[in-house]
């Protein structure tokens, strides 16, 4: 059976997913000395309202999630 990988945009709902995936992407660049996030910007709570907005997109693979991206058009900090 061959498994299949589908791009869509994160709903509300997959918020606890994205956050899991972002955490796991910070403890690896943290473990190579190249930290990119502190812990406490990749909670569920804090990344909601950008996930409501549309922002981020799910990458599933044989319907799990397996990577998150973020579109964003400018970053103001």
């Amino acid at each position: 059976m061959a498994s299949e990988t589908h791009i869509r945009q994160a709903t509300p709902q997959d918020t606890e997913a994205v956050a899991s995936i972002l955490n796991e992407a910070a403890r690896r660049l943290e473990q190579t000395g190249m930290p990119l996030w502190r812990e406490s910007e990749l909670t569920p709570a804090n990344i909601a309202a950008d996930v409501r907005a549309g922002l981020f997109f799910l990458l599933e693979y044989s319907g799990d999630a397996a990577g998150t991206v973020k579109f964003q058009l400018d970053d103001p900090i």
